[in-house]
């Protein structure tokens, strides 16, 4: 009996770690690299050219991200008449086999900063010729008293070249063709952009996601206890 169960729970493990999703891993091959915006960042929370870059994140300071010294500020005045800004990242050369892109921000509403509507996602080989790699909504609320950091994730079933990234950035609160509108929309804060590669390297087991694993230890235990219960009734039942 004791063989038996050992047998199919080895058979159970086998057929379910083949089953269990592979992740590739990813780099981010804009750390470090140079980039353009097309909005002129607030003196207060000016850009040193490679902030944007520099793989630093925002933390709390008190009770406001914002304040933290690595946020880019865009205020409303500064967007285009379509309520967005750009920031262009240069690779330094054609990358391929690109497959995600992260718009980091900040959103604390009672201080007149905002999420963004969404972010759209643009790639080139020229520097002159773009093509729409993605975009994705931020689905953020714009109700009174979000303190908050957050991110727009993108990412793609089929790997691209490129060696600049546009990120396109919309104000949720501009209203296209009221332009009048613009001192009273906000501002927006970044404090990074980043550009993901697929390395083709099948990661380590310990970067791999734990809870399908231990789902299906717990899975495999289960159903190794009620086939032994049901064996052990069976087999009283013949006695």
């Amino acid at each position: 009996m004791k063989k038996t169960i050992i047998a199919i729970s080895f058979i159970l493990i086998f057929a379910l770690s083949l089953a269990l999703p592979v992740y590739a891993a990813l780099v981010n091959v804009s750390l470090g690299m140079s980039y353009t915006l097309s909005a002129n960042p607030s003196g207060s929370y000016a850009d040193d050219g490679k902030m944007l870059t520099d793989g630093v994140h925002g933390t709390k300071v008190g009770e406001s991200y914002h304040k933290s010294g690595t946020y880019v500020g865009i205020p409303a005045t500064s967007i285009d008449q379509n309520g967005c800004f750009s920031v262009t990242v240069d690779l330094g050369e054609v990358k391929t086999d690109i497959t995600g892109f992260d718009l980091y921000y900040a959103c604390e509403t009672d201080a007149n900063v905002y999420a963004p509507e969404y972010a759209e996602f643009f790639v080139s080989e020229d520097g002159e010729n773009y093509t729409v790699a993605g975009k994705v909504m931020s689905g953020e609320s714009n109700d009174a008293g979000i303190i908050k950091a957050g991110v727009i994730n993108c990412r793609l079933n089929t790997g691209v070249k490129a060696r600049y990234v546009k990120f396109v950035i919309k104000n949720p609160l501009f209203i296209v063709g009221e332009p009048e509108s613009v001192a009273n929309v906000g501002w927006m804060f970044i404090d990074e952009v980043s550009v993901l590669r697929d390395d083709g390297k099948t990661p380590e087991m310990g970067d791999m996601l734990i809870i399908p694993l231990l789902n299906s230890i717990g899975i495999i235990s289960a159903g190794a206890g009620t086939f032994a219960l049901i064996m052990n009734k069976k087999k009283k039942q013949e006695s």
